[in-house]
């Protein structure tokens, strides 16, 4: 007989000024993927996903800009994969002194990953995984604008912020913050079939196809060359090659 379809455990990790939406997008995600697997005819449903908020701290509750969620501890029950939302920051210092303050976070993470749970993780959530030593001589990825950053302090990971998402063993790392979606939908994927996860995509109008994060990219601050100012005067330039310019023009854009 075949056997019953399996329930997904799934955590997301929650903490002190981690990204609200990084925390509740993957719950909104996989809960239309169980709405879209309950209208599948019996035989063609694979089970369905069961999303919970988890934390490395004490207490039962996390708050996180306003928002308070009500979390388990990572480790009270088996979980067939953990995300983790990106770390909400200002900039790089401000980012680099978040990293320090969660310490706490990087326990269950080396302690899943020794398990081998996948860990699924974008944006600045990257920095915080990288800092655990799992990305060590890894392939991940990044939001395009924290690629200078993340080479200069985690310089054994094996960055390619070009890349939408990257899978490099159970360690599964997207760009920016709305590539929890594609996150999420990988997940769909890999449980539910890319059947199911094309029409998640559809329904949520996201473009699954997208692989590169090119389009996305303004070059002076990827590079940390300056504010986005410079780049649009950059891009004026560019598209005016051969033709006559003034200082006013220039300082208009």
């Amino acid at each position: 007989m075949p056997s019953s379809p399996r329930t997904v455990h799934v955590g997301v990790l929650v903490f002190p000024g981690c990204v609200r939406s990084g925390a509740v997008v993957p719950h909104d995600v996989l809960a239309l993927a169980n709405q879209l697997m309950r209208s599948r005819p019996a035989p063609r449903r694979r089970g369905g996903f069961k999303a919970r908020w988890v934390g490395a701290r004490q207490g039962t509750r996390t708050e996180a800009g306003g928002l308070v969620f009500a979390a388990t501890a990572a480790d009270a029950f088996p979980l067939d994969a953990l995300i983790v939302p990106g770390v909400d920051h200002a900039g790089p210092d401000d980012l680099s002194a978040q990293l320090e303050s969660l310490a706490p976070e990087q326990a269950p993470l080396r302690k899943l990953a020794g398990q081998g749970v996948p860990l699924l993780f974008g944006c600045s959530a990257t920095c915080l995984v990288a800092r655990t030593g799992l990305l060590d001589g890894r392939r991940a990825t990044t939001s395009w604008w924290l690629g200078a950053y993340c080479r200069t302090r985690f310089p054994a990971v094996r960055l390619e912020p070009q890349d939408i998402l990257i899978e490099d063993g159970a360690l599964v790392s997207s760009a920016g913050v709305t590539s929890y979606f594609d996150l999420a939908l990988w997940l769909v994927g890999k449980h539910a079939g890319e059947d199911l996860r094309q029409v998640a995509a559809r329904m949520l109008l996201h473009d699954s196809r997208r692989g590169s994060q090119a389009p996305y990219v303004a070059v002076a601050l990827a590079e940390g060359e300056g504010p986005v100012g410079i780049e649009r005067a950059r891009r004026w330039l560019g598209g005016g090659v051969g033709q006559p310019w003034a200082g006013p023009g220039l300082a208009e854009h």
